[in-house]
């Protein structure tokens, strides 16, 4: 009985925030859906569209588990670092990986 509570509480917070979204966008031209109307690059067609792609993924992971991601994620990645750190790392190529060593990314 509780995961049937779960699974309805999830379904109604997911629509909830779908309807924020659409609207957000509600009226829009396309034209203005593709600007991002703030110093961010984000547009409301690209927060839509990836909504839309991390729906999809997370559907395919609960059909088909992880090998849904395929090779999307690598595997050396430290989750526990914090994701100011990540970017840091992305723009020196310097990579901690799970043991926390400092290693340099080719």
């Amino acid at each position: 009985m509780a995961l049937d509570a779960e699974r309805s509480d999830l379904i109604s917070t997911l629509d909830r925030h779908r309807g924020f979204l659409l609207q957000t966008s509600e009226g829009l031209t396309e034209e203005r859906a593709r600007t991002a109307s703030t110093v961010s690059t984000l547009s409301i067609a690209s927060i839509l569209k990836h909504v839309a792609d991390t729906e999809e993924q997370w559907m395919q992971f609960a059909l088909r588990g992880d090998e849904a991601f395929g090779d999307s994620y690598d595997q050396d990645v430290d989750w526990g670092r914090s994701t100011r750190s990540r970017r840091r790392a992305a723009r020196t190529g310097v990579r901690t990986g799970v043991s926390g060593r400092t290693t340099a990314s080719t």
